[in-house]
């Protein structure tokens, strides 16, 4: 009885890999495609506002690691 339940597992299961779709809704790359043509003009600069504090925290670790003298 222990041996049947692995028995059946192996018998009913196929080892072959199968690529299934999914065709309820649109595929990945279209989405990108759609996305990319709908925002492809994209005049923003906010992305700055996230970079420009990193390298503020950067240049003030640098200048006092390396050129500011020790006291």
């Amino acid at each position: 009885m222990k041996y049947l339940l692995p028995l059946l597992f192996l018998i009913g299961c196929s080892t072959v890999p199968v690529v299934v779709s999914d065709t309820t809704r649109p595929s990945v790359m279209e989405e990108t495609i759609k996305h990319g043509m709908v925002n492809s003009v994209d005049s923003s600069y906010l992305w700055v506002l996230w970079y420009v504090p990193i390298v503020v925290v950067i240049l003030s670790w640098a200048w006092k690691t390396f050129f500011r003298k020790e006291r």
